[in-house]
């Protein structure tokens, strides 16, 4: 072996460990996006050798290339995904690279659809059982923290759990579970395969996993890991009976499918005891009515893109588009008590994603890419295990992905699974043996490779990298009061070349500095910063007419930095131009509502608050500010009802200021003494529970004892002056000549 081939060799092993293990591993705390940017980067990186390697054993030996009768599926999913995109795509620019969040835009899935094609070219330099075993080390380093989240070892994985459920090295529970979940059922088939030590550390390993899995919570993950498993039973126990031409006990796959219906009816009939209680998560997986509620949302979505892709049955709206039909017939349902659940970039569902994005061409492509490594494994693998674990992962991952989308956890795995298939059937084909080598690894058809690779290094993901740091640094100097480098770090950012989030990043400084106004900071320069801002998002705006969010945005923006009238009426019709996409978006008409106060036209701004409120009246959210302006209004007695309907549906002030808003408004306006003593006391928790500092504190503390006093009860008013009237804080107040002789009437001393 020359040093060229040698070198393609190294590359191939190093690509491979950056996919098998860098991606499932690797996550960088000091970049936006901290978990998901660096398994980009480590996913561009090992494409990148692959891609070097690929070119230089191509241009080298005619039987490295591709047999074109086994690559068709991933050229033709790729293909019809680009070209339906290119032709009839909402946003071509977001389809490139998706958002910061997700980053697996055409440019990724460019690279995701040629990995199984270079896989199978570069056999001879890949070791298969090198890429499975990498494989497993990261489902047990994933498992691992997973399993010990909420335990003494706990400390140990601290800057990579989430608190609510555990996410481990991926940052989020469903992105680690669907990773492992795609593993677990290479792990069985392994250890049914292996002997010894190597049988013992792969049971223990797919164990490991199947306890991650459970810690994540994740309802699709948990389904499809369960349900895959008995389609991995069976598919054995069938193969096994074929093949032995008959059905008996000593097939112990059957046996053990009897088994497993066994303990399923058991749990079924006993799933409502307490010793099921100690299984985190339980509810989440056993309850119909928790089952039912966490998917609500998921069919409202659903239905708004149903109506999109009836649209456009045929094109799609373009790859990352969703959000296009999405807003187009947003179902004012997903507004309840706030906005969570008001935005999806993706359907959560990855068949309905294809239906969209590319329409029924795109999810036939889709379906054929995954069940083609299927068709090949059964084709030319004679290992009944194999096909057991194909066709359990397969049924597996559709079942989670019936409920979630993609990540880049399982497209790695996808696309090694696909490799794999690939390269059994071009060696049991005999596609190397029908061309007579002429092997010619020369350094020119190496630097051809390394040429390629430099460019797309440089196009991709040096561009992202740099973005997302600078764009981290300015946020991180904010947060820490560092304005001047903060807004040097999001111009740095911004004008990265080809940057693929650039329009990301431009919202997401002039949110930075919105939210910096509304608190009252100030950034240096802040006159010129916010009307470029405004100039770029004008653009913006202009260049994508048809997308909801840019106006929504601007609208509220244009509220905050607004200079004059001619301001405030570019944000009306802003806020009228989002809810020409859509009339029921409640996020639009609060920023019309505002717009019209600013105004001075609270009659309009009443219009607009009552259509967000008839949009969805079982929601709080909309009647709970609702009741704000009625108050400002003068109309007590409908506020008072609209602020009592907003409770009874779950809408509870979520901030100190909104809470001592409302108890300030009860007090004020309506003379509700004790009504406002709830919300003061409220408003006290929160500062304490948000670390506020003492005088704040004690200031909502005052006025809970100046409600008390105003309603009448002297004896808690006096226990409240007590626990928080100090000469520091008291003097302060400008109330403080009117509330002296209240003190002394009391004997309050301070």
């Amino acid at each position: 072996m020359n040093e060229v081939k040698k070198a393609v060799s190294w590359m191939s092993l190093a690509g491979v460990t950056l996919l098998s293990l860098g991606v499932p591993l690797i996550f960088w705390k000091w970049t936006m996006q901290p978990f998901i940017t660096p398994k980009s980067i480590s996913f561009y990186a090992g494409f990148t050798l692959l891609l070097i390697s690929f070119i230089a054993a191509v241009l080298s030996d005619k039987k490295y290339r591709p047999d074109w009768k086994l690559i068709w599926p991933p050229v033709l999913y790729f293909g019809v995904i680009f070209l339906w995109t290119m032709l009839f795509g909402s946003d071509r620019l977001l389809a490139l690279a998706a958002q910061p969040e997700r980053q697996t835009g055409l440019v990724f899935l460019f690279a995701f659809s040629l990995l199984p094609i270079m896989l199978s070219s570069l056999r001879e330099f890949i070791s298969w059982r090198f890429a499975v075993y990498g494989v497993f080390v990261s489902s047990i380093l994933t498992a691992l923290p997973l399993i010990f989240w909420n335990s003494s070892l706990d400390k140990f994985f601290l800057s990579v759990t989430k608190a609510d459920r555990a996410a481990a090295w991926f940052g989020n529970p469903t992105y680690a579970a669907g990773f492992m979940l795609l593993s677990f059922f290479g792990l069985l088939a392994f250890g049914f395969m292996e002997t010894g030590k190597k049988r013992i550390i792969a049971f223990v390993s797919a164990g490991l996993s199947f306890g991650g899995i459970l810690m994540t919570q994740t309802r699709g993950d948990l389904g499809g890991l369960l349900i895959g498993f008995f389609v991995f039973a069976l598919v054995a126990g069938v193969l096994k009976a074929v093949r032995e031409k008959k059905i008996s006990l000593r097939n112990y796959w059957l046996s053990f499918l009897a088994v497993m219906v066994l303990i399923f009816a058991g749990w079924y009939f006993t799933r409502s005891a307490s010793f099921w209680r100690v299984i985190p998560g339980y509810e989440r997986i056993s309850d119909s009515s928790v089952l039912l509620s966490g998917m609500q949302n998921r069919f409202y979505a659903w239905g708004s893109l149903w109506k999109g892709i009836k649209e456009k049955p045929l094109t799609g709206w373009g790859w990352e588009n969703a959000n296009y039909p999405f807003n187009k017939y947003y179902d004012p349902r997903l507004v309840v008590n706030d906005f969570a659940e008001s935005s999806w970039d993706k359907p959560h569902n990855t068949f309905i994603e294809h239906l969209v994005v590319a329409g029924i061409f795109g999810l036939l492509a889709y379906l054929v890419f995954l069940f083609w490594p299927v068709y090949l494994v059964f084709k030319n693998d004679s290992r009944d295990l194999v096909k057991a674990a194909y066709v359990g992962g397969l049924v597996s991952y559709m079942v989670r992905s019936a409920v979630i989308f993609d990540t880049v956890g399982t497209y790695v795995l996808l696309a090694l699974a696909f490799g794999y298939a690939l390269h059994i059937s071009s060696k049991k084909d005999g596609w190397a043996e029908k061309i007579i080598p002429h092997s010619s690894f020369e350094y020119t058809n190496l630097f051809a490779g390394i040429a390629v690779g430099l460019v797309f290094v440089f196009l991709v993901p040096i561009p992202l990298l740099r973005s997302m740091k600078a764009q981290w640094l300015g946020t991180n100097y904010y947060l820490n009061s560092r304005f001047p480098q903060s807004y040097a770090s999001y111009e740095e950012a911004r004008g990265v070349w080809l940057s693929p989030h650039a329009r990301a990043i431009l919202i997401g400084e002039a949110n930075l500095i919105k939210n910096a106004a509304e608190k009252g900071v100030q950034y240096p320069e802040i006159l010129f910063l916010s009307k470029d801002l405004a100039e770029s998002l004008r653009r913006l705006i202009k260049d994508n007419p048809n997308n909801y969010y840019y106006p929504v945005f601007m609208a509220g923006y244009l509220n905050v930095f607004g200079s004059g009238e001619e301001d405030l009426k570019e944000a009306k019709e802003m806020a009228q131009k989002a809810l020409s996409i859509n009339p029921n978006r409640q996020e639009a008409l609060y920023h019309l509502a505002k717009t019209n106060l600013l105004l001075g036209d609270k009659e309009a701004a009443r219009d607009s608050m009552e259509k967000a409120v008839l949009a969805n009246p079982s929601a709080g959210d909309p009647r709970f500010f609702y009741s704000v302006l009625l108050f400002d209004m003068g109309n007590i007695k409908e506020a008072i009802i609209q602020l009592e309907e907003s409770r009874r549906l779950g809408r509870e002030p979520k901030s100190v200021d909104e809470a001592a808003t409302i108890g300030d408004i009860l007090g004020d306006k309506a003379g509700d003494y004790a009504g406002a003593v709830k919300y003061y006391a409220l408003a006290r928790d929160l500062a304490v529970g948000e670390g506020a500092d003492s005088k704040k504190i004690a200031r909502l503390g005052l006025k809970e004892g100046i409600a008390w006093y105003l309603a009448g009860d002297y004896r808690k008013a006096k226990e409240e002056f007590n626990r928080y009237a100090t000469p520091a804080v008291v003097r302060e107040l400008p109330m403080f000549e009117n509330l002296e002789p209240v003190f002394k009437s009391l004997g309050v001393t301070y």
